[in-house]
């Protein structure tokens, strides 16, 4: 990079992709929204924006996933251990004898 940064930089690579009306309205309408000077600075800001967040966003995601993966296994061995028979729990399936 020439130390202006890399908006100033000289382009020579081309990528192109294929969208839908509706996937480019959707594109041009978030170019507008971020104040990019078109369609294809937008694109080129959102491909090499620093992914951090959404990675920390994926890990608390599955932070809680695995979190209430838990929960729910403790609930299951919970709901499993209140309907076992009374012999499996250490009581007598059968009656008392009668004096």
């Amino acid at each position: 990079m020439n130390g202006l940064g890399m908006a100033f930089s000289r382009k020579s690579k081309n990528v192109s992709i294929r969208l839908s009306a509706d996937e480019y309205e959707l594109v041009v309408g978030k170019c507008i929204a971020g104040g990019a000077r078109s369609v294809s600075d937008y694109a080129r800001t959102a491909l090499l924006k620093d992914d951090t967040e959404l990675s920390l966003s994926v890990k608390k995601l599955h932070d809680e996933v695995q979190d209430l993966s838990l929960k729910l296994l403790n609930l299951w061995d919970h709901i499993g251990s209140s309907h076992r028979s009374p012999a499996a729990n250490g009581n007598s399936a059968q009656p008392s004898p009668k004096k």
